[in-house]
């Protein structure tokens, strides 16, 4: 399935079920026979590029089971309902579930199944305050990074099989009391999860959580801000 999103000089080009970007380049042609504008993408299933104009689209593969990177249906049914306990849905404050969160933990522990890994970000600007949009452009890592964060995300991924296992298939369908008393059972699985909950919560959306930056307008920050900066009277203001 090939998908392109249109933002502005923004393409974003999705072939889902290739594994190979030189096949899936083999694959694509322009202009595509259908596109469409997907406001709401899950950002685990979607390979971001931006190109000056006049616009030549560059094809990303993404793995065949795309729209989860490490994650399956049932481990994320438990993880939504636990970060919910951590992150709880308040007043205005959405919640870590709504946020995306499973979003941003499924595509860290699976960064290695995109090229390149999505570890870092690209820049300078995101394009929410003007400049060019460069955020969702992942930067390729060095030999030494690769290995150092094939390690860790290894770790991590074996503390979520074993911490999610411990919660339990229900844990989604317990009450809230017994969700609570389950993650303090784990201490070290619920100070990791807490950890990245907050990252998926509030850090930038490129890395899958923080949908629709909500977990911002929910703690009133403004977001990157770049190059636009602020006002003198954002600086000088009570807030």
């Amino acid at each position: 399935m090939v998908v392109v999103v249109l933002r502005g000089t923004a393409v974003v080009v999705v072939v889902r079920g290739i594994d190979d970007v030189d096949e899936a380049s083999d694959r694509w042609s322009w202009p595509p026979e259908q596109a469409v504008t997907d406001a709401a993408s899950n950002t685990t299933a979607v390979a971001c590029l931006f190109a000056r104009r006049p616009i030549t689209p560059t094809v990303i593969a993404i793995r065949s089971d795309a729209m989860s990177a490490f994650l399956d249906d049932e481990q994320r049914a438990v993880l939504d309902a636990a970060v919910d306990r951590l992150i709880p849905p308040a007043g205005e404050h959405p919640g870590g579930a709504a946020l995306g969160v499973a979003d941003y933990i499924d595509t860290l522990l699976g960064a290695f199944s995109f090229d390149p890994p999505r570890i870092f970000a690209g820049g300078p600007f995101s394009g929410r305050a003007g400049g060019e949009p460069g955020f969702e452009r992942f930067i390729p890592l060095t030999p030494h990074q690769e290995k150092a964060w094939r390690q860790r995300i290894e770790g991590w991924q074996a503390e979520y099989r074993e911490g999610l296992d411990a919660l339990g298939s229900d844990f989604a369908t317990r009450p809230p009391a017994e969700q609570d008393a389950r993650l303090d059972g784990a201490p070290r699985f619920k100070a990791l999860l807490y950890e990245h909950a907050c990252e998926g919560a509030y850090g930038a959306p490129e890395y899958g959580g923080n949908r629709d930056l909500a977990g911002w307008r929910a703690i009133q920050f403004p977001g990157d801000v770049q190059p636009r900066g602020y006002t003198d009277e954002e600086v000088s203001g009570a807030d």
